[in-house]
């Protein structure tokens, strides 16, 4: 579904107008980016949660040398899918580990 087949679809089925809605949806992102750019988590029970893992530096090999290469620590954006949504989308209760 592309952007914008999912404003259509939300803004009939929240009964706003696609300007509304699609205002809507980009403070939403807005929102969430700044968040999780400030460091903090966003946990939205019913859906996941959005947040940065840190990575450390560290030593890895060039698999077609076998060379020793320095791979620098990163910071990435995460998404974790709540139990929940999980659910939903296989139909079933989630695996427990």
């Amino acid at each position: 579904m592309k952007q914008t087949e999912f404003i259509q679809a939300l803004s009939e089925q929240i009964n706003q107008s696609k300007k509304d809605t699609k205002a809507f949806i980009d403070a939403f992102i807005e929102l969430i980016v700044k968040t999780v750019k400030s460091g903090d988590e966003v946990a939205l029970p019913d859906l996941g949660k959005f947040l940065l893992k840190k990575s450390p530096a560290r030593e890895g090999r060039n698999p077609m040398t076998g060379e020793t290469v320095k791979i620098p620590a990163k910071t990435t954006p995460k998404f974790r899918p709540s139990k929940k949504f999980k659910e939903a989308l296989m139909g079933t209760p989630a695996k427990k580990k």
